[in-house]
């Protein structure tokens, strides 16, 4: 828990930095569109996609990109 806070403390800043200057991959808008359509209620995970194309990676991967999508949501 303590190794979590540190590490929360120290990516804090980068909360604020508005830049996209390479900071995310290819693949990290797809991950939040997709994790968009999960937390909006979307279950069929053949219907799950993006502007990318569709999900390829494990289900599992939404757990992690759900509050990643509301951080978005609430911080834009």
């Amino acid at each position: 828990m303590l190794a979590f806070i540190v590490c929360m403390c120290l990516h804090i800043p980068k909360l604020w930095n508005n830049s996209n200057e390479g900071l995310f991959g290819v693949d990290y808008t797809a991950y939040v569109i997709q994790a968009g359509e999960v937390a909006n209620g979307q279950r069929n995970y053949s219907m799950i996609s993006s502007i990318q194309g569709p999900a390829f990676y494990p289900s599992g991967l939404f757990i992690h990109y759900i509050p990643v999508y509301y951080l978005h949501m609430y911080t834009i």
